[in-house]
């Protein structure tokens, strides 16, 4: 090999070096290799041209599809049925013939599954992230679903409603099939997880409460709407403005105008309180304005409200959780949603009396920072460690 390279006219090897003791001035001393270096140099040069290059041999795929749900279908707001969803496979996916784990993964209110590839959660991009990790071996492969819950109403919580259909079947059911059959899959509980920020991570706790068996490891990212204090209650102004919607056009005009709360609050009641009497927005008000800006509780309405939050359906739905290999939540100090930090100490404070294992993180953040930190260093090793690995 050696003399067939010192043939090819291909490489020079002769090296232009500066070195002190040769050169004092004037151009750079031209100085011939011994023979023994030319084949340290040769070696090394093929090694690299042979190499397969690192960015191409360690990156997963990142494929969008869309999905038809016949559960969502017929929803009152006339919303589509398919459902748009991306998938990362990881990298060796295509050719290596295993099984791989899931985690489903659900964005916020107002939000779309490009939350995660897209840096719209603090540069993060789940699909460049993982690839990393994977490289690295801090994390196993895993394939990632994220499907886009996203309506007129800015979220479908992913729960089930007559309003805006009935997403908490579309995700335990349908979307679990679906996976399940379009890609080699670790079919069974422990090869499930489910992840969320916000009303994602309301998702993340509900799911597995309304449906036991389906995942085995669930983590929830600052989740909201867990008990009703703070912001979801009658202090919060927002009320008047979604109570004051009187055509159909006036959610989209509020957003429009950067007022995203009252529709955010029509989300919520289409879940909580929907009316089917009640057109245009088919939702029922817990609260009733006095004219003098105060709001007053509309008794049977607010009852039912109240008992929509998942903190007072932990008692009768713990199983769910509790069968978990393992769960988790967390929330900011900071969050600018002030109902989220007690609504979250306050059901992780539930679980315990229940006994229901599980860990609780506090940070030092607010609702979006820090997200692509806490991702990678502790989210996506909780799911290593407690999900089932890739195997045949």
């Amino acid at each position: 090999m050696q003399g067939d390279w010192e043939k090819s006219n291909m490489v020079s090897l002769k090296i232009r070096f500066f070195c002190p003791r040769l050169v004092r001035s004037g151009p750079a001393t031209e100085v011939r290799t011994s023979r023994a270096f030319r084949s340290i140099v040769t070696a090394a040069l093929v090694a690299m041209a042979l190499a397969p290059f690192p960015a191409l041999a360690q990156s997963g795929v990142l494929a969008v599809d869309t999905v038809h749900s016949a559960e969502i279908a017929g929803n009152l707001l006339g919303e589509p049925s398919d459902v748009e969803v991306a998938v990362y496979t990881p990298p060796g996916y295509a050719t290596s013939g295993l099984r791989y784990p899931v985690l489903y993964l659900l964005h916020g209110i107002s939000g779309t599954y490009r939350d995660w590839t897209g840096g719209g959660y603090q540069g993060l991009r789940i699909h460049t992230e993982l690839d990393s990790l994977i490289a690295s071996g801090d994390v196993p492969p895993v394939i990632v679903v994220m499907p886009t819950a996203m309506n007129r109403y800015q979220g479908s919580f992913y729960a089930d409603s007559p309003v805006t259909g009935d997403w908490g079947q579309f995700m335990a059911r349908e979307l679990v099939a679906w996976t399940d059959s379009r890609y080699r899959t670790i079919a069974r509980p422990g090869g499930r997880g489910i992840a969320g920020h916000s009303m994602g991570g309301f998702g993340a706790l509900t799911l597995p409460m309304d449906h036991p068996g389906v995942y085995g490891a669930a983590f929830a990212m600052a989740p909201c709407c867990l008990a009703l204090n703070g912001d979801l209650g009658p202090a919060n102004a927002a009320w008047h403005r979604a109570l004051a919607f009187d055509d159909p056009s006036d959610p989209g005009a509020a957003l429009q105008n950067g007022d995203f709360y009252p529709v955010a609050i029509l989300g919520m009641l289409s879940v909580a309180l929907p009316d089917l009497e009640n057109p245009p927005f088919y939702v029922e008000f817990p609260y009733a304005g006095d004219g003098a800006g105060f709001l007053s509780r509309v008794g049977p309405a607010h009852d039912r409200y109240r008992a929509w939050f998942p903190i007072e359906r932990l008692d009768e739905r713990a199983e769910g959780l509790r069968r978990l290999r393992a769960l988790a939540l967390d929330t900011g100090h900071d969050d600018q949603f002030p109902h989220i930090p007690p609504g979250a100490r306050a059901f992780s404070q539930r679980l315990a009396e229940l006994g229901v294992p599980h860990s609780f993180h506090l940070y030092d953040g607010d609702h979006r920072n820090r997200m692509r930190e806490r991702f990678r260093n502790i989210v996506l090793p909780f799911f290593a460690r407690h999900l089932d690995a890739a195997g045949p």
